[in-house]
């Protein structure tokens, strides 16, 4: 009766903790939208006009992707918090 009680003590002894399940991350904060890309140079040859608007427009790109960014950003702060609270 002893020898039961110790193996059964020792069997429960070595069973293996329960693991947590990992944080449910939403597929959203996965992953990053794309950025703007860069627009073509005008063709030759160029005129003031059409220089101005290729600069304009750069400066959309640009301002379109550094919110981008700021957004991939945000993702990976929310992905980082989760993974801390688990």
């Amino acid at each position: 009766m002893i020898w039961a009680l110790s193996a059964a003590l020792l069997l429960a002894g070595c069973a293996a903790a329960p693991v947590k399940a990992p944080p449910v991350i939403p597929q959203e904060a996965l992953s990053c939208p794309m950025g703007a890309s860069v627009p073509l140079p005008p063709p030759k040859p160029r005129t003031v006009d059409a220089i101005s608007t290729w600069g304009n427009r750069n400066e959309r790109a640009l301002r379109f992707t550094l919110a981008v960014l700021r957004e991939c950003d945000r993702r990976r702060d929310e992905v980082v918090r989760l993974l801390e609270k688990h």
